[in-house]
Parts: structure tokens; C-alpha cells; sequence
């Protein structure tokens, strides 16, 4: 008969709020989880288990009403030899749990490629289910404001017998955690502006240059996987772990999704900045650290793995009419444009309620004289704008061109539209002054970013317009702010 090492531990999950009692809690609050290990006995025996300590589990649980499936990956730690993990967010109701895993980091911390099972909790109807009372999926409940308490029971794991805990999917040559490091700087023009966020409870308060406070989704072949954030500790200090699942013996492509916390007029939220994609265990650009590092706006760091534009708050609608175009306007632009529906200066945007001198991005569609509802769009990421409009490569030599019209004292309003058409629009008419201004802002513009105090384009088009629109129903327009 082989011989077989049992640890069982009784597991109880403690739910804990830690947010604001109220008389009448939002559904869809999340609770926190926490996973305490708890020595016990087997047939009144003593169990042994000559296998290390875990540095962390692996979770898998299905929320019963939406069929959510979620996986967590809290880390282990040990006091007076029982093991807890650092605490799960789940929503109050019914759920599932349907893997419960503790893991070892093989002495090699940040690598997990060599991590190995530490123990594990039998699924139903697997051969060393009947060695426990409760075995896999079991379902609980999570209630609101109220401590639960509930026994989970796990077996020392041995590699070679895998197939007893009915873990076929989690053979070690099949299945392989992941993990990549993220840390990110949030550079910013007026620091008082984001007074009242989570960046005013940091260490060192509100600067022009702060620890990103961010989250990370992860997709795996198009689905979702789980949100990870660093706001529990607010960006400082520690930096992002993101583990994942990457099953051997198939295509897994990966879908990581940047939001980085932004000041979005009075209110702070989360906002897309960037997309990394990859398949199986190809890795992000790390550098020799190893810690995927990023900055949003302008801080002179000329070293991060990824340099994101400033970031500019703009309402997403606005109100725009031409109300005065050449040789009639009087702005020092083509068209004297009135932008309303936005408020004025105390919204803490860069758009506001006025006037406005302003260009034309299309020379072969029309305007008129409106108003217009449009959608707003920051030039300085070009890829979020319709298709029509994106200009990906043109739109930094349009804003070198707006910040070096110095360079052309004896240019006309004319000769800039002229180039802006030559750049945006291939233009063949126009001056050969505004050829020769058009030439250079491609020589000198390409990739340019806007540096705080400089002119960035600010684009408008048609309210509700799809991303993928190829041809636009009315001529594009655009202002200028600053960044």
C-alpha cells in the first residue's frame, strides 16, 4: 500500500468590511476574504507534511447568480505556525469555491516558473476526496457586515499524485503561475488639483511627480481574468504583482489593460492608458529590474520601460459652433469657435465655456455653422480617436507646429491652415511657404510631445461617432490648450 503524508487544515475564511458602516450597504460592496490554516488531525492520527512553507495561494471561486469566475493569488504568511493569506474582495451573496491551492516560490521569488504545490484541497469524487469531510466545489455564503467562518481542508501535495486530488488540469508540466512587476509615476501640472484624492493620503501629498496609483487587467484570450491594484497601499512603496495562469499545451494570449487614477475635472477615476499584449510566457519590457516601470505625463524620466503623454482632463462632450471664420475672425486663428456645455473655469478642466481661436483638420469636408454636440479627443493619444481622425504619425508634427510658430513670423493664418492641411490632408494647394512649414513640422515634429507650458491640438468630432468610422459626416476641427 503506498505510504501517504495528509496536513490537513482547517481553513476558515473570516469576512471582514473595511468600508464605511451604513444603514443600507450597496449590494455590490465587496467583502474582505481572509484564509486562516489551521492545524488538525487525520483518523486521530497526527499528520506530518515534509513539504516548505507556501509564499502564497491560488484561488478559484464562481459567484452563483452571474457565474463570474475569478481567480485570486494572495500571498501566505505564517504566525505561531498557522498560515493565513493577505485578504480577497468578494461581492455579499452565494458563491462557489472551486480551487484552493497553496503555493511555494521554489526559493526564487518574482520567478514563477520553477513554483511548486505545497498543498492542495481534493475535488469531488477524486480518490483522496473521501480523506476529507468537505471537498471541492463546495458553495458559501457571504454576508453583508457579518463575520462567517468555514472550514477548507487541504492535503499535502506530492507532484506524482495529482491525479488523487482530481487536479488533471494542474499537472506541473501543464499548467505554469506567472508573474510580472508593475510601478508607475503620475506626473501632473497643478498638484492642488488633486487635493481630496487617494495621491493627498501618500507618504509625501499631492507633487508634480507621485507613485501612479493604478490597476492592471488581465484578459486571457479574450476573457477576463481578475483586476489587480496597488490603491490598498497607494502606489507606495511595493510594487504591483500580477500573477496569472498560463496553461501549457495551448495558445494563451494575454491581454494586459493600464488604468492609471486621474484627476477627471472634480472627480478622480480610473482611465485607460495603455494595452500590452502577449502570448504564453513572453514578457513585458522589464528592463534589467525586472519591474515593468511606466510614467504618465512629463517628468523628464527618460528611462522607463513605457513613457505615456501627459495625460490632459477633458470633458468627453462638448458644444462647438464657428462663429466667425477668415478673413472675419479675430482670434489669430482660421475660425473663432464658441464651445459651451462644459462649464466654466471651477470645473477643473482644460476645455471651458468660451471662446475660443481655432483650426480646421479636414480640407475636404464641410462645417457649419452649428452648434455641434461633439466628442472631445486629446491629440496626444491619437489611436482613441476615430479612425478618420487619428493621424496617429501626423498629429505631433501638427502640435510641434503649434508650439514654433515663432519660427514663421512672416506667415499668414492662411499659410498655417494651408500646412495643417498639407500635414493632416495631403494637400497640394496652398503657398510655398506654407510647403516649406509643412515640410519642416514633419522633419522636426515627428514623435514630438507637448513639455508643461507647451500647446497640445484638442479634437472634436461628431457626438457618438464610432471608433471605426472611416469617412467623417462633418469637417474635424480643432483647438489648442495646454498640457
Amino acid at each position: 500500500m503506498k505510504k501517504l503524508l495528509f496536513l490537513i487544515l482547517s481553513t476558515t475564511l473570516i469576512f471582514s468590511s473595511c468600508a464605511k458602516w451604513d444603514d443600507n450597504p450597496a449590494a455590490d460592496s465587496e467583502y474582505e476574504v481572509v484564509f486562516k490554516g489551521v492545524a488538525a488531525s487525520l483518523n486521530n492520527l497526527k499528520a506530518t507534511c515534509d513539504n516548505p512553507d507556501a509564499q502564497y495561494a491560488f484561488v478559484k471561486v464562481k459567484h452563483t447568480a452571474s457565474s463570474t469566475i475569478l481567480d485570486f493569488y494572495p500571498e501566505v504568511f505564517y504566525l505561531g505556525g498557522t498560515a493565513y493569506t493577505q485578504s480577497i474582495k468578494l461581492k455579499p451573496g452565494s458563491w462557489e469555491i472551486l480551487e484552493f491551492v497553496l503555493m511555494g516560490d521554489n526559493f526564487t521569488p518574482g520567478n514563477t516558473s520553477d513554483d511548486i504545490v505545497i498543498q492542495a484541497t481534493p475535488q469531488q469524487g477524486a480518490p483522496y476526496a473521501d480523506f476529507i469531510s468537505n471537498p471541492l466545489p463546495f458553495t458559501t455564503q457571504v454576508t453583508e457586515f457579518q463575520k462567517n467562518e468555514i472550514p477548507i481542508e487541504v492535503l499535502c501535495f506530492e507532484e506524482t499524485e495529482y491525479e488523487e486530488f482530481g487536479f488533471k488540469w494542474f499537472r506541473i508540466d501543464q499548467v505554469s503561475v506567472r508573474e510580472q512587476v508593475f510601478f508607475g509615476d503620475l506626473c501632473v501640472k497643478h498638484p492642488a488639483d488633486y487635493a481630496g484624492s487617494l495621491y493627498a493620503n501618500q507618504t509625501n501629498g499631492v507633487q508634480i511627480d507621485m507613485p501612479a496609483i493604478f490597476k492592471i487587467d488581465v484578459y486571457n484570450n479574450g476573457t477576463f481574468v481578475e483586476s489587480f491594484s496597488n490603491a490598498s497601499w497607494l502606489g507606495q512603496g511595493q510594487p504591483l504583482k500580477v500573477k496569472y495562469v498560463d496553461n501549457n499545451g495551448e495558445v494563451n494570449h494575454f491581454r494586459f489593460e493600464l488604468f492609471i487614477l486621474v484627476q477627471d475635472g472634480v472627480n478622480f477615476t480610473y482611465k485607460k492608458f495603455h494595452t500590452w499584449e502577449f502570448d504564453d510566457d513572453a514578457r513585458i519590457s522589464a528592463g534589467q529590474d525586472n519591474v515593468v516601470d511606466f510614467v504618465l505625463g512629463n517628468c523628464m524620466v527618460t528611462d522607463a520601460d513605457l513613457i505615456l503623454a501627459p495625460y490632459i482632463s477633458l470633458p468627453a462632450t462638448a458644444t462647438y459652433q464657428a462663429i466667425a471664420w477668415l478673413p472675419n475672425s479675430t482670434l489669430g486663428a482660421y475660425v473663432d469657435a464658441k464651445i459651451t456645455n462644459v462649464g466654466d473655469v471651477s470645473t477643473k478642466y482644460e476645455l471651458y465655456n468660451g471662446t475660443w481661436p481655432s483650426w480646421c483638420a479636414d480640407k475636404n469636408t464641410t462645417i457649419g455653422s452649428g452648434p455641434y454636440n461633439m466628442d472631445v479627443y486629446s491629440s496626444l493619444y491619437p489611436n482613441l480617436i476615430p479612425v478618420f481622425a487619428r493621424h496617429a504619425q501626423v498629429w505631433p508634427m501638427v502640435n510641434w507646429l503649434m508650439n514654433n510658430l515663432h519660427y514663421y513670423p512672416t506667415a499668414s493664418i492662411m499659410d498655417i491652415q494651408d500646412a495643417i492641411w498639407i500635414l493632416l490632408n495631403n494637400y497640394t494647394g496652398g503657398s510655398s511657404l506654407a510647403h516649406t512649414i509643412a515640410s519642416q513640422a514633419s522633419q522636426y515634429g515627428a514623435g514630438y510631445v507637448p513639455l508643461p507650458g507647451g500647446w497640445a491640438a484638442i479634437i472634436f468630432v461628431p457626438q457618438g461617432t464610432p471608433p471605426t468610422q472611416a469617412q467623417p459626416n462633418i469637417q474635424t476641427m480643432f483647438i489648442r490648450v495646454d498640457p
